[in-house]
C-alpha cells in the first residue's frame, strides 16, 4: 500500500526543484567557493561556466531558493558589484506568471463570435417573431 503513495509523492518532489543563476562572480573565485557560500541554503549541483563569471545551482524547493536570492543577491566577493542571484530563465517549474515579453510572441486570443440577430423579415417583437407559433394539436 506504500507503493501507490510513493508514486504520487515522487512527481511532487521533483516539481519543486528550482535552478538559480549566479552572476557577477569575480574571475578569482572558484566553483568550490561558490558551493561553500550556497550550500547552507540547500544548493546542490553547483556548476560554473568557464570564463563567463557565472554559475548555476539547484535547490530542492522554492523556499530555500528564494531565501538564497534574498540573502545572497548583492553579496560582496571583493571589489565591484555584488553577486547577481536570480531564478535561472526557463530552468524551473514556473512559480509565477510568464515574463511580460511573452504576450508579444503569442497569437492574439480568439475573439468571441459576432452576435447575429435572427428575424423573419421584419416582424416586430424580437426573438419571438422569428420562432414558429406553438401548435396546440400534434401535426400528422
Amino acid at each position: 500500500s506504500l507503493r501507490p503513495s510513493f508514486k504520487l509523492l515522487a512527481p511532487l518532489a521533483t516539481a519543486e526543484v528550482m535552478e538559480l543563476f549566479i552572476g557577477r562572480i569575480p574571475p578569482s573565485v572558484s566553483v568550490n567557493k561558490i558551493s561553500e557560500i550556497f550550500a547552507p541554503y540547500g544548493a546542490s549541483n553547483v556548476r560554473m561556466l568557464d570564463g563567463k563569471g557565472c554559475a548555476f545551482a539547484n535547490f530542492e524547493n522554492h523556499f530555500d531558493a528564494q531565501r538564497a536570492i534574498s540573502e545572497l543577491n548583492g553579496y560582496q566577493m571583493g571589489a565591484g558589484p555584488g553577486l547577481n542571484v536570480k531564478p535561472a530563465a526557463n530552468k524551473s517549474i514556473p512559480m509565477q506568471s510568464p515574463p511580460a515579453a511573452a504576450p508579444m510572441e503569442r497569437a492574439p486570443p480568439p475573439q468571441p463570435p459576432a452576435i447575429r440577430r435572427f428575424n423573419d423579415g421584419g416582424t416586430a417583437g424580437g426573438m419571438a417573431g422569428g420562432l414558429p407559433a406553438a401548435s396546440p394539436t400534434p401535426q400528422p
